[in-house]
């Protein structure tokens, strides 16, 4: 459900860093709901290449990095920071096989505003943080704890963010379950997120039940002429739903991903370089 159009931005760049993914993916990925399922490394570098193809023909500027060999899951760079217009905050990753790739990654984050790191004893991955114009989502999951969320709360406050903690139920990430695709729209897996406190932070938005298990995650481009919104083409009922609600739809193939328990977002950092 493509409709092929080009992107390019306005009032700014819009620049995206990635990782090419190693081939410890397909053997030590970190799984925590999911069961084990053979990933075919061959078709995930394809599936790594066209992802970016589909960014750069969307007006994202890429940066892509080389894999880190002895990290498994690197290739899920946004675990690793959130990027905001003021600040770029360097996580705590909550599993402690992952705890090295933030630090790996933070020379390559953007130089032009502050920098934020999450120290131990808190734990935060970046999944687990959705943005939602001044509102902060902050998923409570088994891989961002209290100390973290805390952190990363008393962090932003000076920005003159909202942030809000929502609980994670049966979910690696909040933004496994939870995206927000378009201006006063909100997707999300009926219940594996607290929807009450997502109502409490955003009361005007309105909510879509995502159809397939992986509808939820979506990646919303704010590009211009017309934002387009990256599906995965796992979830084409949820496109269609996105579509009928007057989105710009893109699906893109990432099954070897969702094998590891990742989705669209995981796979970039994406952020708009000001003119």
């Amino acid at each position: 459900m493509s409709t092929g159009i080009p992107l390019t931005t306005a009032g700014g760049t819009l620049q995206g860093l990635v990782r090419t993914p190693g081939p410890r993916l397909a053997v030590d990925c970190e799984l925590t709901h999911l069961a084990p399922s053979a990933i075919d490394f061959d078709r995930a570098l394809i599936q790594h290449e066209r992802y970016v193809e589909i960014l750069r023909e969307c007006g994202v500027d890429v940066r892509v990095l080389p894999a880190l060999d002895g990290y498994p899951d690197s290739t899920f760079v946004e675990d690793a920071a959130v990027i905001l217009d003021e600040v770029s905050v360097v996580t705590r990753p909550g599993a402690e096989s992952r705890r090295a790739e933030a630090q790996l990654l933070a020379d390559s984050l953007p130089s032009d505003r502050g920098r934020l790191e999450i120290a131990a004893p808190g734990t935060l991955d970046g999944g687990d943080v959705l943005i939602v114009d001044r509102t902060v989502l902050v998923g409570r999951s088994s891989r961002s704890n209290d100390s973290g969320v805390e952190a990363l709360c008393a962090g932003l406050e000076p920005f003159g963010y909202t942030v809000q903690v929502v609980d994670v139920k049966a979910a690696l990430h909040l933004k496994t379950v939870l995206t927000a695709p378009g201006p006063g729209l909100l997707l999300a897996a009926p219940g594996l997120v607290d929807l009450a406190s997502v109502r409490h932070a955003l009361p005007e938005h309105e909510v879509l039940e995502a159809d397939e298990a992986a509808g939820a995650n979506v990646l919303r481009l704010r590009s211009a002429p017309r934002e387009v919104v990256l599906v995965s083409s796992s979830a084409p009922g949820t496109a269609r739903k996105l579509e009928a609600a007057g989105l710009n739809v893109r699906t893109v193939e990432i099954t070897e991903f969702e094998k590891a328990e990742a989705g669209l977002t995981c796979l970039s950092l994406i952020w708009k370089r000001p003119v």
